[in-house]
């Protein structure tokens, strides 16, 4: 055999070879294991000497839409998640033929809830190499009450607990990306609309904006030092911007529209809002310094409204559209200049909200006389409810992952 030839076969079985990996799981350079190729899914087992445990992963994963679980047969990963008689939760993340551990991490907490979302989101960084969501906290509103209060609660509603009651109107919840204080707009003490700030480790709550006219859409930028508004004491709804301490107030917007619905952008430089000054809402685009609102060619639908900026790609905007006598979430892309609905499901879909790895949206979904929250996955266009039915109205979803 001639050198060629040789080195032809190796070639060739080189190529063979990298074919193969590209086809399983292995090790980046970072330690983490990145599954190649292109599915969609992810199919996974979860495997645990705890039923809660594993019913707690279990419904974790099924609403992520990146991972598909099986019982057994070809798997991408083995996730193992074991209690050790200290309390630690051990995660072992299996995979290959045959089958052998790929990651090994111990994970303590406060509970075992707690402690199975941190172990479930570390498995979605070594497995995707992208944040999970499942260690975050909403706030939101619920009407368990039979009045809409503000709850908060763990993305998989595990542990939902009221923060206010007020019997009023409680709306719009922002959360501080610590998770240490919450504004929303309440109702209870004037019958207006007026901003309420509550510091969550001591319940203490304060009037964050009580002037005259309609205070509300408190939203805390990234960095949690500023807070965007919507106050209408100079007649007209426009955008303000304060400090969270509210040491000073800014105008930023001055027209005869009315605004609402402000939104951050990641770096806290911009501001995406909805205004109807073009006659019907619309989103519009302005920075923290001020100058003039240009409105976004989302070219969809002629009814724009309730934007969300994307946390990781601030290209991305999910904003709710109306279409066909009804609302989807849409999503707006800078970069393409073009828009997209992410949701056709029966009834009304509104309200959007990224979760901190970008690639998913917690909305509320409107049918039938109820309202319920669900999240979204828009790659593989994958929702699922993410409470019983059983918990009435909730709706308004505000996400924050804790450092």
């Amino acid at each position: 055999m001639n050198s060629m030839t040789m080195r032809t076969q190796i070639f060739f079985i080189l190529i063979f070879l990298m074919n193969v990996l590209n086809s399983h799981a292995q090790i980046s350079e970072g330690g983490a294991i990145i599954q190649l190729g292109d599915k969609k899914t992810i199919p996974i087992q979860i495997q645990s000497d705890s039923q809660r445990v594993k019913a707690l992963a279990d419904a974790a994963f099924s609403t992520h839409g990146g991972y598909r679980l099986v019982l057994g047969g070809d798997v991408s990963f083995v996730f193992d998640l074991n209690l050790e008689s200290s309390g630690t939760l051990v995660l072992q993340i299996l995979s290959g033929d045959p089958s052998r551990v790929q990651f090994k991490r111990s994970i303590t907490g406060a509970t075992v809830a707690g402690m199975v979302y941190k172990a479930c989101d570390l498995a979605v960084v070594q497995t995707l190499g992208i944040p999970g969501y499942f260690s975050g906290e909403i706030a939101f509103v619920g009407e368990q009450s039979g009045h809409r209060e503000i709850w908060l609660s763990d993305v998989l509603f595990n542990s939902p607990r009221r923060v206010t009651s007020d019997q009023s109107n409680s709306l719009n919840p922002s959360l501080s990306p610590d998770g240490n204080f919450l504004i929303y707009t309440g109702y209870f003490k004037t019958g207006f609309a007026d901003l309420f700030k509550i510091d969550l480790r001591t319940g203490k709550r304060t009037v964050f904006a009580n002037f005259n006219g309609t205070n509300m859409g408190g939203v805390f930028s990234p960095n949690g030092k500023w807070v965007a508004s919507i106050l209408s004491s100079t007649g007209n709804h426009e955008l303000w911007l304060s400090t969270a301490e509210r040491t000073s107030l800014r105008r930023l917007t001055n027209n005869d529209s009315s605004e609402a619905s402000p939104t951050w952008s990641p770096d806290g430089k911009q501001i995406i809002l909805t205004s109807d000054r073009p006659g019907a809402p619309r989103l519009h685009l302005m920075s923290v310094n001020g100058g003039k609102m240009q409105r976004i060619p989302t070219n969809i639908s002629g009814y724009c409204a309730e934007p969300d900026w994307n946390p990781r790609h601030k290209n991305l905007v999910a904003f709710t559209a109306a279409v066909g006598g009804r609302f989807q979430i849409a999503l707006y892309d800078f970069k393409k200049n073009h828009s997209a609905f992410l949701t056709e499901l029966a009834g009304d879909c509104v309200e959007p909200c990224w979760t901190n790895d970008g690639r998913h949206l917690l909305f509320t979904r409107k049918e039938g006389g109820r309202k319920g929250l669900w999240i979204l996955d828009t790659e593989t266009k994958s929702a699922k409810p993410l409470h019983a039915a059983s918990f009435r109205g909730a709706s308004q979803a505000d996400f924050i992952l804790k450092q």
